[in-house]
Formats: C-alpha cells, sequence, structure tokens
C-alpha cells in the first residue's frame, strides 16, 4: 500500500523535527537535492544520522510517493538512535512532542514494523522509557521577549519666549533669562506638552539625544505535575542614552515567583505570586479600583527608564476560585515613591541621570544628609593620620566629605586655619601645611607629596551622614471577591477593598509623635481607604434578537482619605456609577451615568520631585489632569499697555517675557497619577454613550465606534484655571462635551489585505463665567499680579487698572483627525503610515474674545519585518511633528524622531 506523500515532506515535517535539533549539517550527498531547497536542512540531518540512504545513483527522488515500508524503516532506525543516546542528550534531542510524534507513527505503522521483524512491544517499551527520560525537560519552559530600541530624536526647530523688548535683561520664572532683544527658551513646563506627541501625555523624555534601550521579560516555568506549576519571571531594564546635558546608564533587574494550582479540592485556579504583580484585577468598572496598567500600556519602548507613570506593584498576591463561582484575590505591596520630575539635571543615587522635564522619577530611599549649616559644630569631622610604616601618599575620609570643606587643620605640630594660614607653630615644625587634591568619588585625600614617616596630621572638614529611609514607605493593601449568582446566568456580585498608607521604618528622638521622621520629597503622611461594592444583572427583557439580553450594570464606593494623616483630618465621600449594554441586532449599546463626589479619592496626590511648575502652581488637584490645549497672554497685556498711552507712564508688558507667555489648558475631567487608581476623576457627573456597528461592505468588514460624553463638575471650582483661578472663585459650572467617530476598515487592493484606520473627534470645554474683574499682569515670579504694573496702574484715574478680564470664562474647542493604513509588501515586511491633526481654537481666562489659535500636526512612517521561521519582529519608525501658533510664533516647534524596535520572542 502507498501513502500519496512525497519524501520530502514526510521527511522534513515529521522525522526531520524529532531528530534535527542539535545535529551537524555538511554538503548534501544527493544530487537532485540543491542546496537552496527548503528542505536541505532536513535531508542532510537525516542522511548524516543514517536514517536515510538514497538510491544507488545517489539521487534522492524526493518528489516521489512515499512507501509505508519505508517510513516504517526511518522510523525503527530514528529509535534506535535516541536509545543510543545518554539522558542528556535524549532531552536535547527529543521533547514531549517529538516522542508522542514517534508514539502515533509506531502505532500506525505496527504491521509495517512487524514485516521488518522489529517487535512493536519492544518498540513501545522503549518510548515508554523515553518519555521517564525526557520527563524534567518536558517539564521546563522557557518564554521570553525582549525588546530593544535605539532611538535618535531632535528639534529641528525650539520654541521661545517673546523677544524681550524691555531695555534689560528679564529674569524669568524657571531660572532662565532672557536678554534686551532676545528670546529665550520657553517655559520646560510649556515645551514638555509641545514635545509630547499626538497622545498629549508629557510623561515620556521627549528631550533630543540618542537613547538605547533594552526591556526584557524572562519567564522559566516547572510543572511539578499536571496541576501545579512554578514559574520565574524576570525583568531585565537596560538603558544607556546621551544629550547635551549629560549620559547615564541604569541596569535593573526585578525578579518573581510564581505558583499556579489549577485545581485542588474545592479552589480552582490558584495562583500566588511574590514579586511583580501585574494581574491584579479591577472593579467592574475602574471606580473603587483600576489596576495599575505597569509597564505593557501603549508602547513598550516610550519610556526609556523602564518607570511608566503608573508602574505595577511589588509584593505577594494570592487569586484562585472557589467552587468555580467565587473569583478572589488579595495583596500586599509596596509602591515606588513615583514623582514627577521638574528639574533639568537630576543626580539619582550618584548616577548623574539627565531625565526630562515632567519624566517619572524614583527618588532613592539612601541618601546624604546635612545636619545643621555649612561649618556649623554639628557637621565639623577631624581625623588624624600618621605615617609609621612607611610614607603617607593618602588617606581615605571617615565620614563623606562636602566638596570644598576639606583643610588640613594640623601638620606635625602646627595649627592651621580653613584658608591655610598658620595659627600656631609647633616646635621645629612647617609654616604652611602640605599640598593635597580632595576626591569626592572616592572620599579620598591625596598627597602632591608622599608625607615623610613620622608625620602627623589631621584633617577637618564638613561632613555629611547617610541616611536610610528618608521617605516615607508606601504600601497598598487590595482585595476583591466577585460572586457569580449560579441561579442567574450572567449575574455577578462584587466587593472592592483598597487601602494605601504611608509608613516610615525609622525612628528619631523629638520626631513628631516620637516615631515619625520628616520625609525629604516633603509630602505628608498618605492614608487613604475605599470600598466599593458593585454587580451586574441580566434583565429579563429582549430589545431584539436571541442575543440581545440588556444587562444592567452598577459600582458604588466610598473613599476616607487624608494627604496627611499626622495634620489633618480624613474626608469621606461617595462615587456611583450605573449603565446598562445592550444589541440592537448587530449593533452594540453601551450606556452610563457617573457621579464622582469633590474627594472621593483611591490614591494618593501626585507629587514632584522638585518645584511646581510657575504657571501651575495654583493648581491643588490630586492628579494631573488632562492636556486641552495653550492660552497665551498677548492680547490682553496690549491692552493693559495701551490704557497708559499719553499718560507719560511706559508699560511694557506686552514686551516682557516674564508676563507674555503661553500656558498650558487643561480639562478637568479626565486625569492621570502615578498613585491615582480610578477610571473616574473626582467632582464628575455626567452620561457617557458608546455606539459599535460592524457594516460590511462587499466583501470589507467596517468596525465603526460613536463615543458621547457629556460631563460638569458637580461643586463649580477655579481649579480649571491653573493659573490665576484660585484667587477668583467661581459659582458657574464648567462642562465638557466631546463627540468621537472612530472607524477601521479591512480591504483588499491589487491582491493584498490593507487595513484602514480612520478617526475624528470634536471636544468642547465651557464655563460661561463673564464675571469680570481689573486686570493687572500675572507675574510668574511672584505668584501674582506683577507688582510693577499694580503700581503703574494706581496712578490712573480710578486708581486701578482700566483693563478688565474673564478669569474664569473657558469657551475652548479641540478638533483631532487622523488616519492610517498598514499594507503588507510580502509575507514577511509590512508598511505603515499615520497621520493626525489637532486644532485648539477659542477663549481662556482672560477677555471673551479669542485669544488661541494653534495646530499640532504629527506623522509616522514604519517598516516592519518578521523574520522568517521565528517569533521576532524588527520595525523601523520615522516620525515628524509640528506645533504652529499664529498668536504667538515664538512658541513654534518642530521635531523629528527614528526608532529601530526589534522584538525577539520565544
Amino acid at each position: 500500500m502507498r501513502r500519496r506523500t512525497s519524501v520530502i515532506l514526510a521527511l522534513s515535517l515529521v522525522v526531520g523535527s524529532v531528530l534535527a535539533m542539535g545535529s551537524r549539517v555538511q554538503a548534501s550527498p544527493f544530487a537532485d537535492v540543491p542546496d537552496d531547497h527548503w528542505a536541505y536542512g532536513y535531508i542532510q540531518t537525516l542522511a548524516d544520522d543514517g536514517l536515510i540512504e538514497g538510491y544507488p545513483d545517489g539521487y534522492f527522488k524526493g518528489d516521489r510517493p512515499l512507501t509505508r515500508y519505508e517510513l516504517s524503516t526511518i522510523v525503527a532506525r530514528a529509535l534506535a538512535k535516541l536509545q543510543s543516546e545518554n539522558h542528556d542528550e535524549i532531552a536535547k534531542l527529543a521533547s514531549k512532542g517529538d516522542i508522542d510524534k514517534l508514539s502515533q507513527l509506531v502505532f500506525s505503522l505496527k504491521d509495517e514494523l512487524d514485516g521488518q521483524g522489529v517487535r512493536v512491544a519492544a518498540l513501545e517499551e522503549a518510548l515508554a522509557q523515553l518519555d521517564e527520560h525526557t520527563k524534567t525537560a518536558q517539564a521546563l519552559q522557557v518564554h521570553a521577549e525582549m525588546l530593544s530600541n535605539g532611538a535618535v530624536h531632535s528639534w529641528t526647530t525650539t520654541p521661545h519666549t517673546i523677544v524681550n523688548g524691555t531695555a534689560a535683561g528679564v529674569p524669568l520664572a524657571y531660572g532662565a533669562t532672557a536678554q534686551s532683544g532676545a528670546a529665550a527658551p520657553a517655559d520646560p513646563f510649556v515645551t514638555t506638552y509641545l514635545a509630547s506627541n499626538e497622545t498629549n501625555l508629557p510623561f515620556v523624555d521627549q528631550f533630543p539625544g540618542v537613547q538605547l534601550r533594552e526591556d526584557d521579560h524572562f519567564v522559566l516555568s516547572y510543572a511539578i505535575s499536571d496541576s501545579l506549576a512554578l514559574s520565574l519571571p524576570i525583568r531585565v531594564v537596560n538603558t544607556e542614552f546621551g544629550n547635551s546635558l549629560g549620559a547615564a546608564q541604569q541596569v535593573d533587574v526585578s525578579p518573581s515567583l510564581s505558583v499556579d494550582l489549577s485545581q485542588s479540592g474545592i479552589i480552582s485556579n490558584f495562583h500566588v505570586t511574590f514579586g511583580d504583580l501585574d494581574l491584579m484585577p479591577s472593579s467592574r468598572t475602574g471606580l473603587a479600583f483600576r489596576a495599575p496598567f505597569g509597564d505593557r500600556a501603549g508602547d513598550p519602548y516610550a519610556d526609556p527608564f523602564g518607570t511608566p507613570l503608573q508602574p505595577t506593584q511589588r509584593g505577594i498576591s494570592v487569586a484562585g476560585t472557589v467552587l468555580g463561582l467565587t473569583d478572589f484575590s488579595a495583596s500586599f505591596s509596596r509602591i515606588d515613591p513615583v514623582l514627577l520630575n521638574t528639574q533639568s539635571v537630576v543626580d539619582v543615587a550618584g548616577a548623574n541621570q539627565t531625565t526630562g522635564y515632567l519624566s517619572p522619577i524614583i527618588p532613592p530611599q539612601i541618601g546624604l544628609v546635612q545636619t545643621g549649616a555649612a561649618q556649623s559644630t554639628q557637621t565639623i569631622s577631624s581625623d588624624s593620620f600618621a605615617a609609621v610604616n612607611g610614607p603617607l601618599t593618602q588617606v581615605s575620609l571617615s565620614r563623606v566629605a562636602v566638596l570644598g570643606t576639606v583643610y588640613v587643620s594640623s601638620y606635625n605640630g602646627s595649627t592651621f586655619n580653613a584658608s591655610g594660614a598658620l595659627v600656631t607653630q609647633g616646635p621645629g615644625g612647617p609654616t604652611s601645611p602640605p599640598g593635597f587634591q580632595f576626591s569626592q568619588a572616592y572620599n579620598m585625600v591625596i598627597f602632591t607629596s608622599p608625607l615623610a614617616v613620622g608625620s602627623h596630621i589631621t584633617l577637618t572638614y564638613t561632613g555629611v551622614d547617610v541616611a536610610s529611609n528618608t521617605n516615607f514607605q508606601r504600601y497598598m493593601i487590595n482585595a476583591r471577591v466577585n460572586q457569580k449568582l449560579k441561579e442567574y446566568p450572567g449575574a455577578e456580585v462584587g466587593f472592592t477593598f483598597n487601602r494605601i498608607f504611608d509608613y516610615d521604618g525609622s525612628t528619631m528622638p523629638g520626631a513628631i509623635n516620637g516615631d515619625i521622621t520628616q520625609p525629604v520629597i516633603g509630602t505628608g503622611a498618605v492614608s487613604d481607604t475605599v470600598f466599593g461594592l458593585d454587580f451586574q444583572m441580566p434583565l429579563g427583557a429582549r430589545v431584539a434578537g436571541d442575543a440581545a439580553t440588556p444587562i444592567l450594570y452598577a459600582e458604588g464606593a466610598l473613599s476616607n482619605f487624608t494627604p496627611d494623616f499626622l495634620t489633618v483630618p480624613a474626608t469621606t465621600d461617595t462615587a456611583g456609577v450605573v449603565g446598562t449594554r445592550f444589541h440592537i441586532h448587530s449593533i452594540g449599546f453601551d450606556l452610563r451615568y457617573q457621579n464622582v463626589g469633590p474627594n472621593y479619592l483611591d490614591g494618593a496626590p501626585y507629587s514632584y520631585f522638585g518645584n511646581a511648575p510657575s504657571t501651575f502652581s495654583a493648581y491643588s488637584g490630586a492628579y494631573v489632569p488632562d492636556f486641552f490645549g495653550f492660552a497665551n497672554t498677548l492680547q490682553i497685556n496690549r491692552q493693559f499697555d495701551q490704557q497708559f498711552a499719553g499718560t507719560g507712564v511706559i508699560s511694557q508688558t506686552a514686551l516682557n517675557p516674564n508676563l507674555t507667555f503661553a500656558y498650558p489648558v487643561f480639562n478637568p475631567f479626565r486625569g492621570v497619577g502615578p498613585t491615582f487608581y480610578q477610571a473616574f476623576v473626582p467632582n464628575s457627573r455626567g452620561l457617557t454613550a458608546d455606539v459599535t456597528a460592524p457594516i460590511h461592505i462587499g466583501h470589507s468588514a467596517l468596525q465603526t465606534r460613536l463615543e458621547y460624553q457629556h460631563l460638569s463638575d458637580i461643586q463649580p471650582s477655579s481649579q480649571a484655571n491653573a493659573l490665576s483661578g484660585a484667587s477668583y472663585p467661581t459659582t458657574v459650572h464648567l462642562t465638557d462635551d466631546s463627540y468621537a467617530l472612530r472607524t477601521s476598515l479591512a480591504l483588499h487592493a491589487f491582491g493584498k489585505p490593507v487595513d484602514l484606520d480612520l478617526d475624528g473627534a470634536f471636544e468642547t470645554l465651557e464655563r460661561n463665567d463673564t464675571t469680570a474683574f481689573p486686570y493687572y499682569p500675572f507675574n510668574p515670579s511672584t505668584q501674582g499680579p506683577d507688582p510693577a504694573s499694580v503700581a503703574a496702574a494706581a496712578a490712573l484715574p480710578g486708581g486701578n487698572s482700566g483693563v478688565t478680564f474673564v478669569p474664569n470664562y473657558i469657551d475652548m474647542h479641540h478638533v483631532s483627525l487622523g488616519a492610517g493604513a498598514t499594507l503588507p509588501i510580502s509575507q514577511d515586511i509590512g508598511i505603515g503610515v499615520h497621520y493626525s491633526t489637532q486644532r485648539f481654537n477659542g477663549s481662556y481666562g482672560t477677555t471673551l474674545a479669542p485669544n488661541i489659535t494653534e495646530r499640532k500636526e504629527y506623522l509616522s512612517g514604519n517598516v516592519s519585518y518578521h523574520i522568517p521561521h521565528s517569533n521576532s519582529t524588527l520595525d523601523f519608525q520615522t516620525t515628524a511633528a509640528r506645533y504652529s501658533d499664529p498668536n504667538v510664533p515664538s512658541y513654534d516647534f518642530n521635531q523629528t524622531q527614528q526608532n529601530l524596535n526589534l522584538t525577539v520572542r520565544f
């Protein structure tokens, strides 16, 4: 009987997969198998191992049908080869799947093997022994994802302030100085948002330079039994980058341990993790708790420090299911104190790491501390040394010394002051101290000339102490139970508990309460406890179709929060979300209403690593609000200057870059933060509607999503105007209306599939509070009205400014359009292109007239290559972004970036 399978296909895909591993490849012995044939390697390996012989004429004849007799001969030889190897080699040559393939072939070819005198029973016994020998290897698995990225980022133009038209240099609030007749680099707070990509999120480094990053995940798993497995996930982050401010390198290794038990009595899917907790469950709507998105949110190459804005928790967690109906999880973790950097150059743990403005940063828990003023009696230290066994060339100090404070206070009986002048001369002693150099890197003094044997020297300096636990340690306890109701399919009830609290493990005599020290970062001791209850329930009525039963869902939560439990009483508030999901034929609907109290919070307020931005210091919210555009003070400052015409007073506020500037506008109805664990922001209520509709056009499928949202604040707050709103309270509600249409289309062009993505959105932010106040230019340096402008206006008729403004009036519009396409060029190569444009228009916080007209564009293209016979890809991306402002063109900004990403998975 013949099996209609070609020799090449059968040998290379069946037997070759068993024995090709670990073998050698030489020149082919067969004249009809060219070295560029796809099966060349398989055939050569089998010939080298004596499993195939070919024909006497030297030909392989791989395109002919293979007989079952021939295949049985090869199977018998393959098994004999495996039996001849030792256990270690068997594990290298054959996996569990390979042994199973051989077993199936032995069973299928029983008659042919018997005909050759090969006892099938003996073969089956040999297979069982091989399976036993490879059990350990079968139980081990390694999975890995290695992300490598090289990026070149450049600014072709950079944002600047307006040209200083005053007669003298103007110091700016953020440290720069605009010389007369020249512009200065723009506020880094503004530049960060200008340099952000189309998402407008500023929490990724955008500074120019070359960056090399590696983010690798390795998971080694061992199956102890069919139901019990151990795994060791390890994350390795390596960062190297350079730019105009310096260079740095960081390597971080984060190991974890996981235990998985599929079934044990009434418990199933039991999971225990020590280390990174990246499988934490959220509550039903994310109101009571939204799990941290960790390091796999968005672009995996986006953050060069491997520290996302909201990192994964580290601690211990357990999860599982009881009786198939009750899902439970609990965890205890320590939260890294992720802060937003507002310093241009930051030295973290001595690494001299330069990071971008508003980039996430984790301050060191161990550092140097100076107690008291420099050269005070508290910090003066002296170390004495003697040259006994030989000349003294260098000495190490007993404490860390402050650079510039080390001096020789005594040498061979003579004493000296900090300036090196002789104070008292010893008997026959020198009149000047020996020369030396102090190396702060090694905390060592090196003498210019070695001190002779018998010399005695005392070095005096200002010492600093090493302090650990200088910041509060933050912890989180999280638990969730979700109960399915067996009597009502689809019905579920869930309970969520989350608690965040700060704790200082160090003690200091005389500290607050005797055991709490003041943290270096200056934040209070946070305490926040949240309880949440949620449910979903299928409704009996059907809207349309068999699978159209509506689902009613809701979640309510209560929080008890204080930013500093040592001094501030806790505030309790509630929040609620109720909604329904249903289908009408193939169209899906999701409608929900939210009401989140002004003081409701799950998490902790964000903090700066440095000073608050000068144009944002009035804001005191617990989260970072969403960017909405840029406002400026140019037009109203021109009006302020014009009122002095003919008075003899010269007012140049419109020419002063410290008074005329651009600043970001924010939407407080959306926000993020390093420790902000809720999906809805405080002080918001309103309706959200999502409609999804699959549409078929010929053979093409069009997925369409419509989104609408109307939100307003519960308590009117001037926090929306972060520049000066805190000084001008309001009673008028702020509203946000957004409309979005997103579509994706799969079609064919030139015989290949093409994916198209189109999206558009229109959003308005409005508050019709036209209450007018006398206007004085805002001075970021003094965080209030400019004193010189106030004094000048006092001489005007009426004794104050004749220009009025409406600080709480908001009428802004944001329009965004985007389009993208991906096209496979071949089986392994694809190209993609994406373009988006955003326009910002309207009035904000100055006059009722429009003062905002801006545009932001983003264009990117990429070529991706899937490496054949692997799970690896190589992707080259190039992007160009542009921001333009006709009102204040000095802020116009262009940038380009090229990325080469390599992803390896196995």
